[in-house]
Protein backbone atom coordinates (compact mmCIF):
# COMPACT_ATOMS: atom_id res chain seq x y z
CA UNK A 1 0.00 0.00 0.00
CA UNK A 2 1.52 3.54 -0.86
CA UNK A 3 -1.54 5.92 -0.14
CA UNK A 4 -4.16 5.22 2.62
CA UNK A 5 -7.03 7.67 3.58
CA UNK A 6 -8.02 7.04 6.83
CA UNK A 7 -11.77 9.12 7.74
CA UNK A 8 -12.50 10.13 11.66
CA UNK A 9 -15.63 12.47 10.92
CA UNK A 10 -16.44 12.87 14.33
CA UNK A 11 -15.88 14.62 17.68
CA UNK A 12 -12.26 15.27 18.72
CA UNK A 13 -12.88 12.43 21.53
CA UNK A 14 -13.62 10.08 18.99
CA UNK A 15 -10.26 11.31 17.14
CA UNK A 16 -7.92 10.74 20.16
CA UNK A 17 -9.76 7.12 20.40
CA UNK A 18 -8.35 6.62 17.03
CA UNK A 19 -5.05 7.12 17.92
CA UNK A 20 -4.24 3.58 18.83
CA UNK A 21 -6.13 2.33 14.80
CA UNK A 22 -3.84 4.89 13.33
CA UNK A 23 -0.63 3.85 15.20
CA UNK A 24 -1.25 0.25 14.33
CA UNK A 25 -1.83 1.49 10.50
CA UNK A 26 1.22 2.91 10.62
CA UNK A 27 3.21 -0.19 11.98
CA UNK A 28 1.61 -2.20 9.38
CA UNK A 29 2.53 0.15 6.35
CA UNK A 30 5.07 2.16 8.04
CA UNK A 31 6.27 3.84 4.03
CA UNK A 32 2.77 4.53 2.92
CA UNK A 33 1.43 7.89 2.77
CA UNK A 34 -1.33 8.33 5.36
CA UNK A 35 -4.07 10.87 4.74
CA UNK A 36 -5.93 11.68 7.39
CA UNK A 37 -10.09 13.32 6.70
CA UNK A 38 -11.15 14.63 9.96
CA UNK A 39 -13.42 17.53 11.24
CA UNK A 40 -12.29 20.75 12.90
CA UNK A 41 -10.33 20.77 15.36
CA UNK A 42 -9.36 17.23 15.25
CA UNK A 43 -6.85 18.07 12.58
CA UNK A 44 -4.69 20.37 15.35
CA UNK A 45 -4.74 16.91 17.04
CA UNK A 46 -3.39 14.52 14.18
CA UNK A 47 -1.15 16.95 13.21
CA UNK A 48 0.60 17.44 16.14
CA UNK A 49 0.45 13.44 16.85
CA UNK A 50 2.53 12.38 14.03
CA UNK A 51 0.36 9.79 12.70
CA UNK A 52 -0.79 11.12 9.58
CA UNK A 53 1.15 12.40 6.42
CA UNK A 54 -1.53 15.04 5.39
CA UNK A 55 -4.65 16.20 6.24
CA UNK A 56 -7.65 16.78 4.77
CA UNK A 57 -10.33 19.01 6.67
CA UNK A 58 -14.43 18.22 6.52
CA UNK A 59 -15.72 21.51 7.81
CA UNK A 60 -19.35 19.82 8.60
CA UNK A 61 -20.38 22.41 10.46
CA UNK A 62 -20.26 25.26 7.64
CA UNK A 63 -21.06 22.82 4.88
CA UNK A 64 -24.67 21.77 6.68
CA UNK A 65 -25.42 25.48 6.77
CA UNK A 66 -25.35 25.68 3.14
CA UNK A 67 -28.34 25.35 0.82
CA UNK A 68 -28.70 22.34 -1.39
CA UNK A 69 -26.40 22.98 -4.39
CA UNK A 70 -23.58 24.77 -2.09
CA UNK A 71 -23.47 21.62 -0.14
CA UNK A 72 -23.50 19.34 -3.48
CA UNK A 73 -20.69 21.61 -4.57
CA UNK A 74 -18.53 21.73 -1.64
CA UNK A 75 -18.60 17.97 -1.13
CA UNK A 76 -17.82 17.59 -5.27
CA UNK A 77 -14.54 19.83 -4.62
CA UNK A 78 -13.53 17.06 -1.67
CA UNK A 79 -13.89 14.11 -3.25
CA UNK A 80 -12.14 15.91 -6.34
CA UNK A 81 -9.16 16.23 -4.21
CA UNK A 82 -9.36 13.05 -2.86
CA UNK A 83 -9.88 11.09 -6.24
CA UNK A 84 -6.12 13.49 -7.70
CA UNK A 85 -4.42 11.56 -4.75
CA UNK A 86 -5.46 7.81 -5.96
CA UNK A 87 -5.51 6.27 -2.72
CA UNK A 88 -5.00 2.29 -2.40
CA UNK A 89 -6.65 1.71 0.33
CA UNK A 90 -9.95 3.60 2.49
CA UNK A 91 -10.67 3.17 6.09
CA UNK A 92 -13.53 4.47 7.95
CA UNK A 93 -13.22 4.90 11.59
CA UNK A 94 -16.91 7.02 11.73
CA UNK A 95 -19.13 4.23 10.69
CA UNK A 96 -21.06 7.20 9.54
CA UNK A 97 -22.85 7.37 6.25
CA UNK A 98 -21.54 10.79 5.38
CA UNK A 99 -18.01 9.59 5.60
CA UNK A 100 -18.72 6.23 4.05
CA UNK A 101 -20.44 8.15 0.99
CA UNK A 102 -17.44 10.72 0.68
CA UNK A 103 -14.62 8.01 0.82
CA UNK A 104 -16.60 5.53 -1.45
CA UNK A 105 -16.46 8.27 -4.07
CA UNK A 106 -12.76 8.85 -3.81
Amino acid sequence: MKRILVAKLRPLGDSVLAGTCLEAIRQAFPKAWITALVQPPAQELFRSSGWVNEILTYHRGSIDRQNFLRRAWKNYRLVSVMKKRRFDLAIDLSAAHRSARLISRA
